[in-house]
C-alpha cells in the first residue's frame, strides 16, 4: 500500500494533461495575437506525450502490484490515461483491469467496475469486449448488450438485432423496449416478423413468471410493448399476452399507492400494479373480446368507473403530443409522478437500484427534472458488508447524459456529487466519487474544478492508505 499514494497522484497527473494543455491555451489568450504551435487544438506535444507515457507506465507497474479490488480499479484508471493520449497499451490494460475483476465480491464493487471497464474498453477493441462479455456479471453484461441491439437497429441490422436479443431472453429478461422498436422497423410487408418477435417476448415473459422476474430484477416494458403494437399484430396473441401480464400482476401483491396527473390537473390514483395494469390494457381487450373485458369489470366496479371517465386509459390523460413520455413512466411502474410506498416484499437496496437506474434514465429526456429527483435519494446504503453511494451514482449517471444536451445542468450534478462525496462513509468510494467528477469536469472543459476535485481526492487516497496500514 505504500505506492498507493504515488500511482494516484502520478494517475491524476496523466489524465489531466491533456485538457489543461488545450484549456490553458483557450483561456490565456496572447493578448489578440495568434501564436504558433506545433499541435492542434486537442492533441498533445511530443514532450508531453512522452511524460504521460513515462508517467503510466509507472503507474501501470504499481498498479499489477496491488490488491485484486485496486488493482482492477488503478489498471481501469491507467487503461484510461493510455486512450485519452491514444496509446495502443490502452485495449490490453482494459482487459488486464477486467481480468482482476474476476474475485472481486459480486455485490460490493464487481458490477460497477466491470460496467465501466467494458464501456471504455468497447469503441477501442469491441471482439476483446465480446471475449470477455461471458465473464462479465449480468448488469454489464447486459448493458454491453443492449448497446448491440440498439446499434443493429440504427443501421437497419433488423435479423443481428433479433438474434441478440433471442440470445438475451436464454439469461434474462427480453428486452422488451428494443424489441418494440425492432418491431416498427420491420418493412410494413413483413408483419409476420412483428408477430414472431411478440410470441417470443411473450414466451420469456410468460416463462420466467413473476416470481422468477423479482429474482432477475425484470421490468415491466412487456406492457408498454402491447400498447404500442397491439394494432399491427394478431389479435389472439395480443389477448394472451393482457391475459399474461394481468395474471402476474395479480399475484404481484405488494401494495404500490400510485397517482398519475391528468391533464386537467387532477390525479388517476391506483393502490395496486394490478389496477394500474388494468387502466392500461382493458381499453385494448374491450376491442378485441369485450365479453372478456365486461366480465372482468364486474369484479373491478371501480375501474369501470374511471374508465367510463378516461375510456383510453393512458392515452386520455394527455394529448397525443405527451403521450410518448407519459406511457413510458407508466410501464416502468415507478413513474416520476409515482408515489411508492415502502414494498414489503422488495428489499430496500433492490428498490433504491431500480429507482436510480429510472431517475439515471429519465435525464436523457428531461435532466433537471432527474437531477432534483436524485436529491431525493438517500445519500448511501449500507448492505451485507459495504455501502453504496447511491445518491452519488445518480448524479453521476445524470452528469454523463447531459453533457452535451444540457452542460448546465451537468455541471450542477458534478458540484452535488463532490458536495454529496462528503458524507460517504468508505474512502475508496470518496476516491472514485471525485476521480469521476474530475473527469467529467475535463470533459465539460473545465479545468479548475477538475483540479479542486483532484486534490480532494488526493487527501481522501490518502485516508485510505492510512486505514489499510
Amino acid at each position: 500500500m505504500q505506492g498507493c499514494r504515488l500511482l494516484t497522484a502520478m494517475l491524476f497527473m496523466a489524465i489531466l494533461v491533456q485538457p489543461q494543455d488545450t484549456a490553458s491555451r483557450a483561456q490565456n489568450p496572447s493578448n489578440g495575437e495568434n501564436p504558433k504551435s506545433t499541435t492542434t487544438p486537442g492533441t498533445l506535444s511530443p514532450e508531453k506525450r512522452k511524460l504521460a507515457l513515462s508517467m503510466l507506465r509507472t503507474s501501470e507497474t504499481e498498479a499489477r502490484g496491488l490488491p485484486p479490488d485496486l488493482r482492477c480499479y488503478a489498471l481501469a484508471q491507467v487503461a484510461r490515461g493510455y486512450a485519452r493520449i491514444q496509446s495502443p497499451r490502452a485495449a490490453p490494460v482494459f482487459a488486464d483491469a477486467f481480468a482482476s475483476s474476476y474475485g472481486l465480491d459480486p455485490f460490493l464493487s464487481k458490477s460497477k467496475l466491470q460496467s465501466d471497464i467494458l464501456s471504455q474498453l468497447f469503441p477501442l477493441n469491441e471482439t476483446k469486449v465480446m471475449e470477455l462479455l461471458p465473464g462479465a456479471e449480468k448488469g454489464p453484461r447486459e448493458t454491453i448488450m443492449l448497446k448491440l441491439v440498439r446499434r443493429d437497429i440504427h443501421t437497419k441490422k433488423l435479423d443481428e438485432a433479433a438474434e441478440l436479443m433471442e440470445q438475451m431472453s436464454q439469461w434474462t429478461e427480453f428486452p422488451y423496449g428494443e424489441g418494440s422498436e425492432l418491431m416498427k422497423t420491420f418493412p410494413s410487408e413483413e408483419s409476420w416478423r412483428r408477430g414472431v418477435l411478440f410470441s417470443r417476448a411473450l414466451a420469456c415473459f410468460a416463462g420466467h413468471g413473476y416470481q422468477e422476474r423479482k429474482q432477475l430484477q425484470g421490468n415491466d416494458e412487456f406492457a408498454e410493448m402491447i400498447v404500442s403494437n397491439w394494432r399491427s399484430l394478431p389479435a389472439g396473441s395480443v389477448e394472451q399476452a393482457i391475459d399474461e401480464v394481468l395474471k402476474q400482476a395479480k399475484q404481484n401483491t405488494n401494495h404500490r399507492y400510485m397517482s398519475l396527473p391528468a391533464s386537467e390537473g387532477e390525479s388517476v390514483n391506483f393502490d395496486s400494479v394490478y389496477q394500474l395494469r388494468l387502466f392500461q390494457l382493458l381499453p385494448i381487450l374491450q376491442q378485441l373480446n369485450k365479453t372478456k373485458a365486461e366480465r372482468i369489470l364486474q369484479d373491478e366496479q371501480l375501474m369501470g368507473g374511471l374508465l367510463s371517465k378516461y375510456p383510453k386509459g393512458p392515452e386520455s390523460l394527455f394529448p397525443e403530443a405527451q403521450n410518448a413520455a407519459l406511457k413510458n413512466r407508466v410501464s416502468t411502474g415507478t413513474p416520476s409522478s409515482v408515489s411508492t410506498m415502502p414494498l414489503p416484499g422488495l428489499g430496500l437496496f433492490d428498490k433504491l437500484q431500480a429507482e436510480t437506474k429510472r431517475i439515471i434514465a429519465s435525464a436523457a429526456e428531461d435532466p433537471a427534472q432527474a437531477l432534483a429527483q436524485a436529491q431525493t435519494l438517500p445519500v448511501q446504503i449500507k448492505f451485507l458488508a459495504g455501502y453504496f453511494p447511491i445518491r452519488a451514482d445518480a448524479l453521476r449517471g445524470i452528469a454523463i447524459a447531459s453533457l452535451k444536451s444540457k452542460p448546465s445542468v451537468a455541471k450542477q450534478a458534478i458540484t452535488d456529487m463532490v458536495d454529496t462525496t462528503l458524507e460517504l462513509t468508505e474512502p475508496s468510494d470518496q476516491v472514485f466519487q471525485l476521480v469521476e467528477a474530475a473527469r467529467l469536469s475535463l470533459e465539460l472543459g473545465d479545468v479548475d474544478r477538475a483540479k479542486s476535485a483532484l486534490e480532494s481526492a488526493t487527501s481522501k487516497a490518502n485516508d485510505a492508505v492510512k486505514k489499510d496500514e
